[in-house]
């Protein structure tokens, strides 16, 4: 008998949300301030690079933690050390671009 727990609610909501790159784009601006974190991270995950970039604009705290976040990414099985670097840089450079650094 499993004892693993259906996903929460929110955990359904951003997979579909994410599951459609451009529907997510679409709807990042109509997104409550509390479900950022969340559905930023998982877009950080993810690798979603266009949909990072349209969230960085519109983050409504005062700090965007991308650093950080590097190390919680899931790689993908087939990944091997060198694709893993270089997929990290992709999205941390993709959320740098739209910061004026």
């Amino acid at each position: 008998m499993s004892t693993n727990s259906p996903p929460t609610l929110l955990k359904l909501a951003m997979q579909s949300l994410l599951r459609d790159e451009d529907l997510a784009m679409g709807a990042v601006g109509d997104l409550p301030g509390e479900l950022f974190p969340p559905v930023y991270m998982e877009a950080f995950t993810r690798g979603l690079t266009e949909l990072l970039k349209a969230m960085v604009p519109l983050w409504p705290f005062p700090y965007l933690p991308p650093g950080a976040l590097m190390s919680m990414r899931r790689p993908q099985t087939s990944d091997t050390e060198v694709d893993i670097a270089e997929v990290e840089k992709k999205i941390l450079q993709a959320v740098l671009d739209v910061l004026d650094v």
